[in-house]
């Protein structure tokens, strides 16, 4: 296993946690401790379901000291951030405005640094959006565009006998 306690500083105890049952560094220098752990994920990557043309946030929390590298996939692939994907928060979070269909498929996260790495999968389901032709009905809803339908229907009611 690799340790974090490189010159100039030393090893003074290894640890272990009682929650994730790993080993933890800790090392002294010049009166300053620091404490190493490896990757790991503060919250659990989550499957997604949205549909398309909102936003969507996938996130990737990540602890460890030193800070782990986050590295994002999607299918497999780096994921390449363009005008509609993007990340923020240290690479923690993962926007994508205006989903679309493309959009869809097995987002992987990576973080690692010197004691490790870790991988997290969130899986986006996009929908197809709610169309009529080209009018956008969730879109109106929001808008309060005034669509409205009524329906009239002529009922005969049977007369009452013995009146």
């Amino acid at each position: 296993m690799a340790s974090c306690c490189n010159p100039p500083f030393s090893k003074l105890a290894r640890l272990m946690s009682g929650s994730s049952q790993s080993w933890h560094d800790l090392c002294l220098s010049d009166k300053v401790f620091l404490f190493s752990e490896p990757p790991s994920f503060v919250k659990a990557m989550e499957n997604k379901e949205i549909i398309a043309g909102e936003p969507i946030v996938l996130e990737c929390m990540a602890s460890g000291s030193p800070k782990p590298k986050l590295t994002w996939r999607k299918d497999g692939k780096d994921l390449v951030v363009t005008e509609r994907h993007f990340f923020t928060a240290d690479d923690q979070l993962l926007v994508i405005v205006d989903t679309d269909l493309s959009d869809a498929g097995a987002y992987e996260c990576q973080m690692s640094n010197a004691l490790g790495t870790e991988h997290g999968v969130s899986q986006l389901s996009v929908i197809p959006g709610e169309r009529v032709g080209d009018f956008d009905r969730r879109a109106a809803r929001e808008q309060g565009s005034g669509l409205n339908c009524s329906l009239f229907a002529f009922v005969r009611i049977p007369e009452l006998q013995g009146s």
